[in-house]
């Protein structure tokens, strides 16, 4: 594996000077840590091919990196290499297919995601669906090679210029036998003098089977919250600012309420005409804010910085 991924990085070092497929090269890079000393990081690079073959647009890729995981005493690594492939028509939608070899010492894998989308001027309603099989990320699901399966769909209605109303569809098999089942009901709303700001209510359950083994899986969990987002260019319209703040209530097996909220920033631009980054800090906390609620206080904070060199 390992001289799968230095002959991958040799490549994507010589060959887009030569080729005149090439697009871009894009390095990722994501960080997590929660107060229940789970650590997390991904890195990984790839190399991105354009086709602008009419009346469909093909993306292809190919990206390798690692994964690693840590919590407590416990350390997990995962080399990663995987190809993607998107399809993009005016009148068809948009169909993106992607498939990754994961390897351990102690277990390799494949994980796989397929999304579907309608074309975004579809009006009234905009039709999405998503397959996902992904490493369950947590050391004792990893140790107990557990997998997920995960099937949304989701519905978007417009119902005038100032309210959408999204329906969302959720099942997650795992390879423990646990199944859960639930959705997401929200309704945006967007005034047109401020376009900048939209404003989200939002409802969300999931029901499931059982506890689950070495994973968050209550029996019943349910999300009430308002979500804000706010937008703007800025830098000379060169990037992009984005912010967005939730506010609610989590319920746990109908009986534990716990204060949600999350707040989140992300920028999106390019430095040069072939030099573009994307970036994004945030939190999320369940419990009481200041954390004196020690029986169901949880927080999770994360970062992610992308880079896109695009070739000439």
């Amino acid at each position: 594996m390992k001289s799968m991924q230095l002959l991958l990085i040799f490549l994507l070092m010589i060959y887009p000077t030569s080729s005149l497929l090439a697009d871009s090269i894009v390095v990722k890079n994501f960080a997590s840590d929660d107060n229940n000393d789970s650590f997390q990081r991904k890195h990984t690079i790839g190399y991105l091919s354009n086709l602008n073959s009419k009346p469909i647009a093909i993306d292809l890729g190919i990206h390798t990196g690692s994964w690693f995981l840590e919590e407590l005493s416990a350390k997990r690594h995962f080399s990663i290499i995987g190809v993607s492939a998107d399809f993009k028509s005016k009148t068809f939608g948009i169909l993106s297919t992607e498939v990754m070899h994961n390897r351990s010492d102690t277990w390799s894998t494949e994980t796989f995601n397929i999304a579907y989308m309608q074309p975004y001027d579809q009006k009234p309603v905009r039709f999405e669906a998503n397959i996902e099989r992904s490493i369950v990320d947590s050391i004792t699901a990893i140790n107990n090679k557990i997998l997920v399966d995960t099937y949304t769909t989701s519905a978007d209605f417009i119902l005038n210029d100032a309210f959408t109303f999204v329906g969302v569809g959720i099942h997650q098999d795992f390879s423990d036998d646990n199944n859960k089942n639930g959705g997401l009901l929200k309704l945006i709303y967007t005034n047109n003098k401020f376009n900048s700001v939209r404003t989200s209510l939002v409802f969300k359950q999931l029901n499931s089977d059982n506890q689950g083994t070495g994973y968050f899986s209550p029996e019943t969990q349910q999300l009430k919250y308002v979500n804000f987002d706010y937008s703007t260019p800025i830098i000379s319209d060169k990037f992009l600012f984005k912010t967005s703040f939730v506010l609610g209530i989590e319920t746990i097996n109908n009986q534990n309420n716990n204060n949600l909220i999350k707040l989140e920033f992300g920028l999106r631009g390019w430095l040069t005409d072939l030099h573009g980054i994307t970036g994004r800090i945030g939190c999320d906390n369940t419990g009481d804010t200041l954390g004196t609620r020690n029986n169901d206080s949880y927080r999770y904070c994360y970062a992610g910085l992308d880079y896109n060199w695009r070739l000439k």
